[in-house]
């Protein structure tokens, strides 16, 4: 089951994300803690190559919500080709750029990262669109915080399934994780 926020239009949900990701003394205190949480995300990422079944140096990664871009130098780290997109950009690691209407050419990418796909106005659009930009066999990973919805939520995932139903992908693996904030299931799946 999917529990949307309800906004008065797409332009309202736009100014409600702006709102977290703008705000000064928040971003402030995520580049404080910016090298803390690039680790965190580097730690996170070593076991990918496994998953994912393709060395992170030859991979091109897009990271939807990225924020001040943590996942982006973690990714570039291990030499990927990575770059984060998000309503208020953080250069050099995240453009702006609605993760709904992503700038990327068709198949163009291997890797596609999120950590805020319940941040999204319209999930369909998001697979959708992370369909179209991943290479044939590509990997679309999430880590999700199912039955939760904040201040800053657009929508509460309770189930797995939910997901499952929006996407042609396949999902190849489901487990559990420790994020930053809570322990939550990182789902891969695979374009076919």
């Amino acid at each position: 089951m999917i529990t949307k926020r309800e906004y008065s239009s797409y332009n309202a949900y736009l100014e409600h994300q702006k709102e977290k990701t703008a705000d000064e003394k928040r971003r402030e205190r995520l580049l404080k803690a910016f090298d803390r949480r690039k680790n965190y995300f580097a730690a996170r990422f070593q076991a990918l190559p496994y998953k994912i079944k393709k060395n992170l140096r030859d991979v091109k990664v897009i990271c939807l919500g990225a924020r001040m871009g943590e996942e982006v130098a973690a990714f570039r780290n291990f030499g990927a080709e990575a770059i984060g997109v998000d309503l208020v950009p953080n250069e050099p690691y995240v453009i702006e750029c609605d993760f709904h209407n992503l700038l990327f050419e068709d198949a163009s990418h291997n890797l596609v990262y999120t950590n805020c796909l319940d941040h999204s106005y319209d999930l369909k659009k998001i697979f959708d669109e992370v369909y179209r930009v991943l290479e044939r066999n590509g990997s679309f990973v999430i880590d999700l915080d199912l039955g939760h919805m904040g201040q800053y939520e657009s929508m509460q995932i309770d189930k797995v399934a939910s997901l499952l139903e929006l996407t042609s992908m396949t999902l190849e693996s489901d487990n559990k994780v420790e994020t930053l904030s809570c322990k939550a299931r990182e789902l891969i799946l695979r374009k076919k």
